[in-house]
């Protein structure tokens, strides 16, 4: 039917790869995917039109990874893609893991692009595992394994995520007592919310406060967000750790509110888990009612990933969040799944810009264009526009110049404290950061 190569002819095609990609066994990855939503495609729009995705699935997919690589049906919607191209400029780089993981996120990004089937607008997710030959295998058969386990790996952080392959022995010791010490850290009043200011462009006045988690581990110190969050949210330690950071930036900023600063808004990140929580609005209401912080001042971020592995239960509860005057933003947008058919179904208010467009504005014309394009395309759709990790005047000046609405970033400040942003809010303007 999609005029692929099957499960049966796997490793004749395979051996067919290594016999013209790999003279000198170059790294190949071998990605195993797996598409959301299609059994409930398949149960609500009839098998015919299923049948008629996976073709152009196969297309898509094919089409992606172009003719000298391999890509298999290897099940009703699972996939196996051997991209033996890679293998020579793998074999050239010291730390192949970053080539790969590109390929990986543009992949999904393609996957979730929106499929027109009979006159029907489709939404597909994906989850990817990989295993890299001969690292994590020397035939086919282990390979696919291996990058079966770490799709299932992927899968239980959600869709629209990748996950390498990671042989358990590689779990180090020091991981597990990490992961022991995280169990604890809530309980144990380890973390702490600091606050990094949001700057008007226009009045150069501090008008909101991205609330970030961090850590203070008793006897390691500081641990890297980058660190633990991943771990958080793998272990789903993340639904209670995030409902705490939302208490307490919300008694935070209803505490400066006491103070004088009556519109000042808190911005919240919600992770995947989180939004996938049900009841989840009033979870959040019953926040708001504790701490008694005016709705409207309550940003709550999302990344567009959390929003795709559900489209019309993500539309139900955005609106429902919107409905209690509750503002909703798209956190990183432009690095993962955009689409500009879900800026048009989704209520959102605001689109953050993520600081790879941000950090080459003012020396690559293709980032200068892309951020410009965003600016006014949010504002054609009544949106605003917050731009992260602005770190020079050069990106300053660019941003100012083309509209943008707020900023946020070292330039002004590095996340702080509670006592220690109180006191960068009685400064009023951002020029006395400086």
């Amino acid at each position: 039917m999609t005029g692929l190569p099957n499960r049966l002819l796997l490793s004749e095609r395979f051996h067919q790869v290594l016999a013209e990609f790999n003279q000198a066994h170059s790294p190949i990855p071998v990605l195993y995917l797996d598409i959301s939503q299609f059994r409930r495609v398949n149960s609500t729009l009839g098998y015919e039109l299923g049948d008629h995705l996976l073709k152009t699935m196969a297309e898509r997919l094919q089409a992606f990874v172009g003719f000298r690589n391999l890509v298999v049906r290897l099940g009703d919607d699972e996939f196996a893609i051997i991209i033996g191209t890679m293998g020579a400029e793998l074999s050239e780089v010291e730390d192949i893991q970053p080539a790969i993981a590109r390929v990986a996120q543009n992949l999904l990004w393609a996957i979730s692009q929106p499929f027109t089937v009979q006159d029907r607008t489709v939404f597909l997710t994906g989850c990817l595992g990989i295993a890299i030959y001969p690292k994590d295998g020397s035939d086919i058969d282990t390979l696919i394994r291996h990058a079966d386990i770490a799709m299932h790996e992927a899968k239980s952080q959600g869709n629209s995520q990748f996950k390498l392959y990671q042989p358990i022995t590689e779990i180090t010791s020091d991981q597990l007592a990490l992961e022991a010490d995280l169990r604890y850290a809530l309980k144990r009043s380890e973390f702490q919310v600091y606050y990094q200011p949001q700057i008007n462009l226009k009045t150069k006045a501090i008008t909101g406060a991205e609330a970030l988690l961090r850590w203070r581990h008793p006897q390691r110190g500081m641990i890297s967000p980058a660190e633990f969050i991943p771990l958080a949210e793998s272990t789903g330690l993340i639904v209670p750790i995030g409902a705490w950071v939302l208490q307490t930036a919300c008694q935070q900023a209803k505490l400066w509110q006491s103070e004088g600063f009556d519109n000042l808004q808190i911005a919240v990140n919600l992770s995947a888990h989180q939004f996938g929580q049900p009841k989840l609005c009033e979870a959040i209401t019953r926040t708001l009612q504790r701490t008694g912080l005016n709705p409207a001042l309550l940003d709550l971020e999302l990344t567009e990933s959390a929003l795709v592995q559900d489209v019309d239960s993500a539309i139900s509860t955005l609106k429902q969040l919107r409905s209690l005057s509750i503002r909703v933003s798209v956190d990183d947008f432009g690095t993962g799944y955009s689409s500009l058919s879900y800026l048009q179904r989704f209520p959102f208010n605001t689109l953050k810009i993520d600081r790879t467009f941000v950090k080459s504005i003012s020396q690559d014309a293709k980032s200068g264009a892309i951020t410009t394009a965003i600016i006014q395309m949010a504002h054609q759709l009544q949106l605003q526009v917050i731009a992260e990790g602005v770190e020079t005047q050069a990106e300053l000046d660019f941003l100012s110049q083309h509209g943008c609405d707020l900023a946020q970033g070292y330039l002004f400040s590095p996340p702080v404290s509670a006592e220690a942003f109180t006191e960068l809010l009685y400064r009023r303007a951002w020029s006395s950061l400086k």
